[in-house]
C-alpha cells in the first residue's frame, strides 16, 4: 500500500502548498489548447478574488480587534489577500492569456469580475501585446 508522507515541518503549510497547486492549475488550464480549461482558468481566478476578499476582510476585523501594535501576529505570510494575488496576476502574465492572441470572446465576458477586482484594487494591468 502507499503512505502518504507528511511534508518536514519548515516547509510550507497545507493551505499554503494547497494555494501553490491551485495556482499551478490554473497556469496550466490557460496555456491549454482546450478551450474548456481555459474557462475553467477564468472560473478559478473568480473564486480566488472572492477568497482574496474575504482574507483581507478577515484581516481587517481581527487588526481592528488585535490594536495596531499587534498587526504582525495578526496576518500570516501564506495568505492569500489581494495585494498579493494581484501581484501574483501580474507575474504571471494572466492579462496576456486573457487578451493574448488565443482570446476568446467567452473567455473575455466571463472575466468581468476579475477586471473589477483588478480594479477595485488600483491594479496596474500589465498586457504586453507582441
Amino acid at each position: 500500500f502507499l503512505r502518504m508522507r507528511r511534508p518536514p515541518r519548515s516547509t510550507q503549510s497545507r493551505s499554503s502548498a494547497a494555494s501553490d497547486v491551485y495556482k499551478r492549475q490554473i497556469l496550466r488550464a490557460f496555456q491549454s489548447a482546450y478551450f474548456e480549461k481555459r474557462i475553467f482558468a477564468i472560473d478559478q481566478l473568480i473564486q480566488k478574488t472572492k477568497a482574496a476578499e474575504y482574507n483581507d476582510e478577515k484581516i481587517k476585523h481581527e487588526k481592528q480587534m488585535a490594536g495596531q501594535n499587534n498587526f504582525e501576529q495578526v496576518q500570516p505570510q501564506n495568505w492569500l489577500t489581494s495585494e498579493n494575488y494581484v501581484q501574483w496576476i501580474n507575474d504571471n502574465k494572466i492579462m496576456d492569456h486573457i487578451f493574448g492572441e488565443s482570446s476568446h470572446t467567452e473567455l473575455i465576458k466571463r472575466c468581468s469580475p476579475l477586471l473589477k477586482f483588478l480594479y477595485k484594487n488600483k491594479a496596474c494591468l500589465l498586457y504586453t501585446s507582441d
